[in-house]
């Protein structure tokens, strides 16, 4: 199903973020920062998870755009490692890696294929650099959606539910958080229900 071809192709981690995963730092939600600490590393990541997932209100696909162009640095590289049980019982898997502008169209791609999204992010472990300006985080993310189907007898929606294991680079530039690339195992599991 092509529709399932988008998902696999998804950051369904993300961070489908890997979403993933990116805070409103600089344009009002925190302060900016200087250094980063387990606190700011934490709410940096749900932040960037749901802005990943259009789960933040009054955001559209250019304001989406606009905040992860401020929050990916120019050379990020993103590699997310997919396994998909699809609904049939069939599997596949994928390997997709994207630089900084081919994961924010995914993003973007992922926020038009699959609806009603829900998220759980779990900061597992943060590393913070001896000078506070680099960090390296492990999380987990949860969600689940469904992806609108039609069909000759009529349409319906696919639930669709995913876990992401991800560990993303962090620094710090301008007093903004950047991510400086990511890698992420997501399982998606497609069904007639959750």
């Amino acid at each position: 199903m092509r529709s399932l071809e988008l998902l696999g192709l998804a950051s369904f981690n993300v961070f489908l973020g890997m979403i993933l995963t990116v805070t409103f730092i600089s344009q009002g939600g925190q302060p900016k920062s200087a250094r980063l600490t387990e606190e700011n590393v934490g709410k940096f990541i749900q932040e960037m998870t749901n802005t990943a997932l259009g789960l933040k209100p009054g955001m559209d696909q250019y304001t989406t755009t606009m905040w992860f162009m401020d929050h990916l640095s120019e050379t990020s590289a993103f590699k997310t490692n997919m396994n998909i049980a699809q609904a049939n019982g069939g599997s596949r898997e994928s390997t997709l890696e994207m630089g900084r502008m081919d994961y924010i169209s995914q993003i973007l791609k992922d926020q038009k294929t699959v609806q009603k999204r829900e998220s759980h992010v779990n900061v597992e472990y943060v590393k913070i650099g001896e000078n506070g300006q680099n960090a390296s985080v492990i999380f987990t993310s949860i969600e689940k959606g469904v992806i609108p189907m039609s069909t000759e007898a009529g349409s319906y929606e696919l639930p669709v539910s995913g876990t992401s294991y991800c560990e993303h680079k962090l620094g710090i530039k301008n007093n903004k958080i950047v991510v400086s690339g990511g890698t992420c195992t997501t399982n998606v599991n497609a069904s007639q229900s959750y």
